[in-house]
């Protein structure tokens, strides 16, 4: 019995400590900022799988996935002979190059995931340093517990989260801002080269990435070197000031090697050192007000716009963006306002602004008094003088009295502003700065005089140039989707991804104002309640506060999540044909829905750096265009994806999408049928064909006669309308009742053109239901290609809808009566005009003067989806 009890006692004393090293271990804030980091980056990992799995509405992630597939390859220009098929999003095109407009640096980071398989470990790495970043950082400037807290509030904000879900270059430069400024503080302290040498490493790399943005966030340090330089030249410190020199050197060194190998890297692309690719891409998307532009969006960008524009970013942020919006934001600005007061800051500038007031007052009041004591009160009015000969006059006095006191201060006020510079960078603490303030002083900090609260006041500088700045940069207009409306546009998405670098400060500080805020509760409630009472108050106020927190956390996150899932919702269903189909040496073209673009929107559907992939996706362009690019990749797949509906996640219904296979068929004629369901009550018809591009378009139409009309609606029959391609003309075939109303019998063909039919049924109340046809056609060396099946759309009241009502079978929406069903017969010339019955040719004929770019397979048609209804292919699905 007692050995049992010793066992017991030992497993309990075991547990015990277990438990007790269990706790200490957390209890480190070391291992709590490392547990956080890992913490933020599985995080990050998770929202991007799960939230962006086909990527986010912002297109500029396939930019730099784009890019980064490219750095892994070796490239930094993609060649092609058919670069206008082939340009992705955001690429500069010169000549048969492409390269992207953006600086290569944050794809670098994109690479590395991207080349073990897995892109999105890029993005989870990349968000665990920048949280780990943070608390070193704080760390500096308060202490540890202040900078492990300070990660948990980083971790915890939706901003960060979101931002860094993504493939955008902001976590990227930040990580390299936020290396920098942990390098420059620890340069300092520890008087350390190798440190000097990586801050200007880090801030040279940011100035390669986003120029600006690295700009804007060393202003801080740069502004504190020079006073540091100015303290110790005034000082004629010698050995302080070779120090200082010597460690900044190092800095500037390694920071204007990078910012030289920018310059450089924009030579090599643009041909101008001082011409960033953004810039050959767009000359009037940059920095200043006036006149902005970037592709077919301008604005005026004037300073009451910028105002305008910046203060909706900044209140989205401090008001929706940051933890527990707004608590983040409230608990950050406590933080600097203790900062401030305990740094003697605030009071310091409260009285140098009082006295400029006092000293400007009594400068406007001077002269009045020196009238008042005149004998004359003023001049005669005629010259300047008084009665008495030679003496000046009280406004000639008045204006030299009033120059003296503006020149006094003046004085004053310079010789406020050195003894700032001089008690900026000296070390002293004010009385009551650190110690009063319950913060000690970061080891190593007095040897080299960068205290603590020096430190504080880099970071809340980040404030103050960042938001200040941004005010220069119009991109922060165009996250905006209306200048009043905030709660749209990529703001409401992804928030202010420009301002991406005050999560540093506002990390710091909100954790520092928390902490404050504890600390003034529990003096507070000490002071008047006895600690018992004071303990469950604290303790009910926290379960009151914890679930505030909670709820405004969700709230911030809510919206956006939302709107990402219904994006991600429909990205899947538009994707889905391609993904649930195996493609193998296939050439896939897709539409331009965005302009002449790859990847915007489609940016899932990304090419081979080499454009010689498994898969090459190609914009469908003009038919003389489309054949160019099959020919050049002959021997591949031909497919045509399209959808129906308009492309949009802002849309409350996805987009109805198709994957088709194609084919080129060519021989010396080509006979098409349509079938056409008729609708209902319809009154007249009309069929018309169409070839060539305006100018030069012509056209011929025939309307189909009443008796006819009237005999396909009793019989509940479809309208057969059959027209006919050789390599001179396009026309329809004659048939009983069609009677030609416009134009000649053909049109005529010119090498690569479309070629359409409209057939239209017009209804009572002026309704129309048009079917809509359009093939490519090259009709050159005595034979004629046709890219078959053709595009077909269903539309109303209009005679051309574009993709927007493309038919796809076996989809409701469409009026009632609408069937389409295509066959077509290709004859052969080498074979005669009856040969086509017993030739079935699906993408060739054997007499052609060239290699079929698709070679057919004619013991194989079923293989294109099309039914044989006749001896050759047919397609009875549109």
């Amino acid at each position: 019995m007692s050995d049992r009890s010793a066992l017991s006692d030992g497993r309990s004393s075991d547990r015990r400590s277990l438990g007790a090293r269990l706790r200490a271990l957390l209890s480190n804030p070391t291992v709590l900022t490392l547990l956080l980091a890992v913490l933020g980056g599985v995080t990050v990992f998770v929202i991007a799988t799960e939230v962006f799995p086909y990527h986010s509405s912002n297109d500029d992630e396939a930019v730099y996935l784009q890019q980064a597939a490219m750095l892994l390859e070796g490239q930094l220009r993609m060649t092609t002979e058919f670069p206008e098929a082939f340009r992705p999003w955001f690429f500069v095109m010169e000549g048969n190059e492409l390269y992207s407009k953006y600086s290569p640096v944050p794809a670098v980071f994109f690479a590395l995931g991207l080349a073990i398989g897995v892109p999105r470990l890029s993005l989870a790495a990349v968000a665990a340093v920048n949280v780990l970043l943070v608390s070193l950082i704080t760390a500096e400037a308060f202490d540890r517990r202040t900078g492990a807290l300070a990660a948990a509030v980083l971790v915890a904000t939706p901003f960060f989260l979101l931002s860094s879900s993504v493939f955008l270059p902001y976590p990227p430069t930040t990580l390299l801002n936020f290396t920098f400024a942990l390098a420059y503080i620890r340069a300092l302290r520890r008087r350390s080269s190798t440190y000097a040498a990586l801050a200007g490493t880090a801030i040279g790399l940011a100035f390669f990435a986003r120029p600006y943005t690295a700009v804007l966030f060393a202003v801080p340090f740069l502004v504190h070197a020079c006073w540091r330089l100015l303290r110790a030249l005034r000082a004629r410190d010698g050995c302080a000031l070779r120090a200082a020199i010597r460690r900044y050197a190092v800095i500037g060194v390694f920071g204007l090697l990078f910012v030289g190998v920018t310059l450089l890297y924009n030579r090599i692309m643009t041909g101008s050192a001082l011409v960033f690719p953004y810039q050959e891409f767009a000359s009037r998307d940059g920095l200043g007000f006036g006149y902005r532009e970037i592709l077919v969006y301008s604005r005026e960008y004037t300073p009451q716009l910028a105002l305008i524009a910046n203060w909706q970013v900044v209140s989205e942020f401090a008001t929706r963006w940051t933890v527990a919006a707004p608590i983040g934001a409230i608990l950050a600005a406590i933080g600097v306002v203790v900062h401030l007061r305990s740094a003697g800051i605030t009071d310091r500038a409260r009285a140098f602004a009082d006295r400029a007031v006092g000293r400007a007052r009594r400068a406007l009041l001077a002269p009045e008094r020196e009238r008042e004591l005149s004998p004359d009160g003023g001049s005669d009015g005629r010259d300047g003088r008084n009665g008495r000969e030679g003496t000046l006059a009280p406004t000639d006095r008045d204006r030299g009295s009033l120059r003296r006191t503006v020149r006094e201060t003046l004085r004053s006020a310079r010789r406020r502003f050195e003894a700032s510079v001089r008690s900026f960078g000296d070390g002293s603490e004010p009385s009551g700065s650190s110690e009063s303030s319950g913060w000690s002083e970061s080891p190593g900090s007095p040897r080299t005089g960068l205290a603590d609260e020096r430190v504080r006041t880099l970071l809340a500088g980040l404030f103050v140039s960042v938001i200040l700045g941004n005010i220069y940069f119009w991109g922060n207009l165009n996250v905006l989707a209306g200048v009043y409306n905030p709660e749209d546009g990529l703001l409401a998405l992804y928030g202010p991804f420009y301002h991406f670098d005050l999560l540093l400060p506002l990390s710091a500080f909100g954790a520092f104002g928390l902490l404050v805020s504890v600390r003034w509760l529990r003096r507070f409630l000490g002071a008047r309640l006895p600690a018992r009472e004071a303990r469950v108050v604290v303790l009910a106020l926290l379960l009151v506060t914890v679930p505030i927190g909670a709820v405004a956390q969700a709230n911030a996150l809510d919206s956006p999540l939302a709107r990402h899932t219904n994006n991600t919702d429909q990205f899947e269903r538009a994707y889905a044909p391609i993904e649930n189909r195996e493609l193998e040496n296939a050439l896939v073209f897709v539409p331009p829905i965005y302009g002449d673009w790859m990847n915007h929107p489609l940016q899932y559907l990304r090419n081979d750096p080499s454009l010689s992939g498994d898969v090459v996706y190609a914009l469908k362009r003009s038919p003389g265009a489309d054949f160019t690019v099959i020919e050049n990749y002959e021997n591949r797949t031909l497919y045509r994806y399209n959808f129906r509906g308009v492309w949009g996640t802002w849309n409350a219904q996805p987009v109805q999408p198709r994957l088709r296979r194609v084919a080129v068929r060519e021989g010396a004629r080509h006979r098409i049928t349509t079938s056409l369901g008729v609708p209902p009550a319809a009154t007249v018809a009309t069929v018309r064909v169409e070839a060539g591009v305006p100018p030069r378009k012509e056209a011929t139409q025939y309307t189909v006669s009443d008796e006819r009309l009237d005999r396909l609606q009793r019989a509940n029959e479809s309208l057969d309308v059959e027209w006919l391609l050789n390599t001179e003309r396009a026309r329809v075939a004659p048939g009983p009742g069609l009677r030609r109303t416009l134009g000649r019998e053909a049109v005529p063909l010119d090498r690569s053109q479309p070629v359409s039919l409209e057939v239209t049924f017009l209804q009572p109340g002026g309704g129309t239901v048009t079917y809509h046809y359009e093939i490519a056609v090259s009709a050159q060396d005595g034979s004629v290609r046709v890219i078959w099946p053709p595009r077909i759309e269903v539309c109303r009241l209009t005679a051309n809808c574009g993709r927007t009502e493309t038919y796809i079978p076996r989809l409701d929406g469409y009026p009632t009566g609408v069937s389409v069903n295509t066959t077509i017969e290709t004859t052969n010339r080498a074979a005669g005009p009856n040969a086509s019955a017993s030739q079935p040719e699906l993408a060739g004929s054997a007499n052609r003067s060239k290699p079929s770019a698709n070679p057919g397979r004619p013991d194989r048609p079923d293989r294109l989806g099309f039914e044989a209804t006749r001896a050759t292919g047919t397609d009875t699905r549109g």
